[in-house]
């Protein structure tokens, strides 16, 4: 039920912040998959359901300010629709990037 209520939630946004978002969390090739993949991989990473991508060889994907602020908002929405702590959001996070918390802090 809740998973639903997630996948609904995210079917309501544009792929391009979902992409970003996917890419925070360690979706692999975010911006190759169709959108409800992608959401279903943003889904099952954070219910601990897939393990995060590692991270790519590349480097960090440079994402904006504003946009990572737009990921905060989806990714906390996310956390309340699904019953994760904020603690368990985070080292999911740490464990392919920075925090999006301390991300949070440093923006504003």
């Amino acid at each position: 039920m809740r998973k639903q209520k997630a996948k609904l939630f995210l079917e309501g946004i544009s792929v391009y912040p979902l992409r970003s978002t996917g890419r925070l969390l360690g979706v692999m090739q975010p911006t190759k998959q169709k959108k409800d993949k992608l959401i279903d991989d943003i889904i099952s990473i954070l219910c601990g359901e897939l393990e995060p991508h590692n991270k790519d060889r590349r480097g960090n994907v440079k994402i904006g300010q504003g946009v990572y602020k737009y990921c905060e908002l989806i990714l906390d929405h996310l956390a309340a629709i699904l019953g994760i702590e904020d603690s368990l959001l985070c080292s999911t996070i740490k464990s392919q990037h920075e925090c999006y918390f301390r991300i949070k802090s440093a923006t504003t």
